[in-house]
């Protein structure tokens, strides 16, 4: 199989699967998301997607299990499913998030035939992970992962993680998985701390990882490190396994020689009211190399100005942190496997200056 990236900052690439790494993770995605015997799961992610098959239909059928799939779904109808069909397994996407709680909170016995809610692709906010391990308990698992290790999660929670409400588990995507090992490493390649504060490249090893890029022999040796993977994100891993992820590496904004971090420009603007959706990018400046800017989907019938947004800003960043430009938008475009697509978002901004 070969299987596209999702190419959110540059060109998609064919990472190349064997049959033998394929039938491997096919076995782990079913214990990754905890699938018992002959459960049904309902499939909405687009087709297209390595997850697809290695990871959402294939471990469903290992398990004797059956899969509806359902184009162009949205959460009410997902549901209204579940509560119908009585199904065991769904998969969550981050846009999702918000009125999914909605709907749980007003009826839980909707899910109560639900065994796991998945959530991958991209950043869920801690607060509305921490909703969904209320409502879920240990039904719920956030996890990360990606195209190369055949869409299945490199790092997941695991039962008992929402138990003591730690803020940690919230922010993070979990542990290494059985049969991935993860350490971080700086820019030189020397080991960081497992500190869960010494943030650096994230490396893989795992048994389920690709065999190298479809007639791209420069850019499968340029991935890897001494029989690492580089994953390419950003993150930190504390001494009790936790990973946390901060940006992809080519996200980081370089503006008059300070690192800004989009992640966390996001994470503030997340928080306040008005917002529904945003994503940080640095876009080209004639001054500072190239600057943040914000791209807001507004929540509600009052959206906040760009003064305002600015003013939030720089109340709870670094002054040099703060976008200098904020841009309202009906939506944020989405690639296949859900995720924002950054450089489409950039470009647009760069071509209109």
């Amino acid at each position: 199989m070969i299987a596209y990236t999702s190419g959110t900052t540059g060109r998609p690439k064919g990472a190349v699967v064997t049959g033998s790494t394929g039938v491997t993770a096919m076995r782990a995605g079913g214990w990754i998301a905890r699938l018992p015997l002959f459960c049904s799961r309902l499939f909405t992610a687009n087709m297209s997607f390595v997850a697809s098959a290695l990871a959402g239909i294939f471990p469903v059928l290992y398990v004797r299990g059956s899969v509806g799939v359902l184009a162009d779904a949205d959460v009410d109808e997902v549901v209204a499913l579940t509560e119908q069909r009585g199904l065991s397994c769904i998969g969550l996407p981050s846009p999702w998030a918000a009125r999914f709680i909605e709907l749980v909170e007003q009826r839980p016995d909707r899910v109560r035939s639900i065994c796991s809610v998945v959530h991958g692709g991209s950043r869920l906010k801690p607060a509305e992970a921490e909703q969904l391990a209320r409502l879920l308990g240990d039904r719920f698992i956030l996890s990360w992962g990606m195209t190369e290790n055949c869409g299945l999660p490199l790092a997941a929670t695991s039962p008992g993680d929402w138990d003591a409400g730690d803020a940690r588990v919230f922010a993070s995507v979990g542990r290494a998985v059985p049969g991935s090992a993860l350490r971080v490493v700086d820019e030189g390649g020397a080991q960081l701390a497992r500190d869960g504060q010494a943030v650096g490249e994230l490396l893989l090893q795992s048994s389920t990882l690709f065999d190298g890029y479809f007639r791209c022999p420069e850019a499968t040796d340029a991935a890897f490190l001494d029989g690492w993977f580089r994953t390419g994100d950003m993150g930190a891993i504390g001494d009790d396994g936790l990973v946390t992820l901060v940006d992809r590496r080519t996200d980081l904004i370089v503006s008059g020689g300070m690192n800004i971090s989009p992640s966390e420009v996001e994470s503030v603007l997340a928080e306040m009211p008005g917002i529904d959706q945003v994503v940080v990018v640095g876009v080209p400046h004639d001054r500072w190399g190239r600057t943040p800017v914000a791209v807001i989907v507004p929540a509600g019938p009052r959206a906040p100005t760009e003064a305002e947004v600015i003013a939030y800003c720089r109340e709870h960043l670094a002054g040099y942190k703060k976008p200098t430009r904020v841009l309202f938008v009906d939506a944020l475009p989405r690639n296949a496997s859900g995720k924002v697509g950054r450089q489409a978002v950039a470009d647009s901004i760069t071509q209109a200056r």
